[in-house]
């Protein structure tokens, strides 16, 4: 079991709303909220990295409701400015080959806990781009 804090198991059956239910063990029930953004029923090429799909927002990162994080936008705009500013200064992007092997072949590494899909390091390499002149 992981030690992160994220995990939750029940010590006895109560139910939640019905038909829904949380069980103890073993009829242990898991919800597995990182495979909830890659539902091919609902994003087209799931595995595939692209914030400019048309229900982009449709993610639940950030929750939904009053579950949502009242951070959302401000962590939005901090992503978007710190992409834009590395795009900005260079050339290339690319895996390290050397930490997570070839093309085809990647190695990663997941943070271990059932409740979130997380990377324990995603190591890049960049070429910088050349500098207009002045």
């Amino acid at each position: 079991m992981d030690d992160s804090g994220a995990s939750r198991i029940a010590r006895e059956s109560i139910s939640v709303r019905h038909p829904y239910a949380v069980n103890s063990l073993p009829n242990l029930r898991v919800m597995l909220n990182g495979a909830a953004n890659r539902d091919p029923r609902h994003f087209e090429e799931p595995d595939t990295f692209d914030p400019s799909r048309v229900n982009a927002r449709h993610h639940i990162a950030f929750g939904r409701g009053i579950h949502t994080c009242p951070g959302a936008p401000l962590a939005r705009a901090e992503g978007r400015v710190a992409i834009e500013r590395l795009l900005d200064r260079t050339a290339d992007i690319r895996l390290s080959e050397r930490v997570h092997g070839p093309e085809g072949e990647r190695r990663y590494r997941y943070i271990p806990t059932y409740i979130l899909r997380g990377l324990t390091n995603l190591n890049v390499e960049f070429t910088l781009a050349e500098e207009p002149a002045r």
